[in-house]
């Protein structure tokens, strides 16, 4: 992805990825070492608009006609960016509307120990309290670090009621370490009977900033830790295995791609566990207000949550959830609190989301909305209307404007042309913001390093003047007649794109030279 990030204004063929078993169907058990790629992937959606495909999953059992299924489900997929293949049929994911059962209230056993990762921070804390206010007497709270003073006050005062609360200093990726806090649990405390997984840190960045050690480090309390506490606790009769997930992984979110990739395999993990006849829940909650990872977080993403509608979860309505989901049968629940209203209307960075189509039906004016807008935009309407001499200037003020929305800036503070991107304080997750809106508005493919590239308002309006829109006149020029041939050239053409790099291997090479045959010869049509 970050190779094909490097393009400019050239755009290369979409990315799909395909997994094989990473999700969940029918009784089969998911391949989860693959089920991060579907938390990746959805974070990649909103990053690289422009170069996305989609995700498809085949079936954990071969067939040999998988390449017959795989091109045609590509070339119809009609919008569709998660599908899934089997027995030679596709199906889609859908978000629904879930509402608990009241009455199955879980029941904690006094004489029991229960287990909570990442028990000490914020989180942690506020589920220990309220386990001991349902009754529980025995805690042990696994972290890497040792209780704070502020912390240790919230120990003592659980303590004081009579709770026995053991804080285990261990790494919950390290297998050695976790089997330590179990046989300890074992010798010295009541039967465990059940465990939250709440361990996980951030380490927040786009794509192009990223790299493996980064990703490492948020993987690892996630994957790591769960798949240590599966392994071995395989053979203790729990009441209840939860994980606490994030919305990341299920609709992405800019910048946190180790994130949502994370937190995609508990959710699988969750799913395998049933499948296997254990009790396992993964909640993907929303940001919560004043505690967890979410509050920690710099306030252009708080205030960007609540303007798609995204608002957070007091501790007090987190609990009182979770208490309603202990007792479900469901492996996968999102607990989030929005306004699909107004996340609907988000279009600063204009990704369709088919998951959300059964919780986001358009109305009529908004579907004429997307759809006048899928055919031009606003600002590339008025580009093309105007004399050439006034694009600078079209593309000077829209520029300022949307740098403006974008930092939050008082009404009558716009920023000036010839100040720099970073002095103003546009950080990379906002240049991903900006890059992704111009090319809706332009109906382009742009680089990532745009702003590095063009550091100034001024200097970004001269390129995309002399570059792009020129590049958008030329296309409209040369129009071809033909719809399919144009279609097949464009293919061709971003082939030979890619071929050309030194992105790809030559066999690779050679397959999407036998590739190009087939579609020349419309075998799939």
């Amino acid at each position: 992805m970050q190779s094909l990030a490097k393009f400019g204004h050239t755009l290369p063929p979409s990315l799909w990825i395909v997994t094989r078993g990473a999700i969940a169907s029918g009784q089969e058990l998911s391949n989860l070492v693959q089920a991060p790629l579907q938390g990746l992937g959805k974070v990649i959606a909103l990053e690289h608009n422009r170069l996305w495909g989609g995700m498809i999953d085949l079936s954990p059992n071969t067939y040999n006609n998988e390449v017959e299924m795989l091109l045609p489900a590509i070339q119809t997929a009609d919008g569709e960016d998660q599908i899934v293949i089997r027995e030679e049929q596709c199906y889609v994911p859908r978000l629904i509307s879930y509402q608990p059962q009241k009455g199955l209230i879980q029941k904690f056993n006094s004489n029991s120990t229960y287990l909570i990762t990442g028990g000490l921070g914020a989180l942690g804390l506020q589920i220990a309290e309220w386990f001991v206010q349902q009754g529980v007497r025995h805690l042990v709270l696994v972290n890497r670090s040792l209780a704070s003073q502020q912390t240790q006050i919230i120990l003592d005062k659980l303590r004081q009621k009579g709770v026995t609360v053991k804080v285990a200093q261990a790494d919950v990726s390290s297998p050695v370490a976790i089997a330590g806090v179990l046989e300890d649990i074992k010798a010295n405390m009541p039967p465990l009977r059940g465990i939250i997984h709440a361990a996980g840190i951030l380490d927040d960045g786009i794509l192009i900033e990223q790299n493996w050690q980064r990703f490492w480090q948020v993987l690892e309390p996630k994957v790591a830790g769960a798949w240590n506490l599966h392994q071995l606790t395989q053979d203790i009769q729990l009441d209840f295995f939860v994980c606490f997930s994030s919305i990341a992984a299920l609709l992405g979110s800019l910048g946190q791609a180790n994130y949502a990739a994370a937190n995609a395999f508990v959710d699988a993990l969750a799913h395998y566990r049933q499948k296997l006849g254990l009790p396992g829940l993964s909640i993907n909650w929303g940001p919560f207000s004043g505690i967890g990872m979410a509050a920690t977080v710099d306030n252009y993403y708080q205030t960007r949550w609540q303007e798609q509608g995204i608002n957070p979860l007091n501790p007090e309505q987190a609990m009182q959830i979770l208490e309603l989901l202990f007792k479900q049968d469901k492996p996968q629940v999102g607990v989030f609190q929005v306004d699909w209203s107004i996340f609907s209307q988000d279009r600063r960075v204009e990704v369709q989301r088919p998951i959300l189509a059964e919780l986001i039906i358009p109305s009529k004016l908004q579907a004429n909305e997307i759809e006048s807008n899928s055919a031009t935009s606003d600002l590339l309407n008025q580009l093309q209307l105007a004399d050439h001499r006034d694009h600078y200037e079209i593309l000077v003020t829209y520029l300022q404007k949307q740098v403006h929305q974008i930092l939050r800036l008082a009404s009558s503070q716009l920023p000036e042309p010839q100040q720099g991107f970073f002095d103003m304080g546009i950080d990379s997750l906002m240049a991903i913001e900006l890059k992704n809106l111009l090319e809706s508005r332009l109906h382009i493919s742009l680089p990532t390093t745009l702003i590095l590239e063009f550091p100034t308002i001024h200097e970004l309006a001269v390129y995309l003047e002399q570059e792009v829109v020129i590049l958008q006149s030329s296309r409209q020029t040369h129009q071809i007649d033909s719809p399919d041939l144009l279609e097949n050239l464009e293919q061709l053409s971003n082939l030979e794109t890619l071929s050309d790099t030194a992105l790809v291997e030559p066999d690779f090479v050679q397959e999407l030279a036998e590739l190009e045959t087939l579609l020349k010869g419309n075998k799939y049509e």
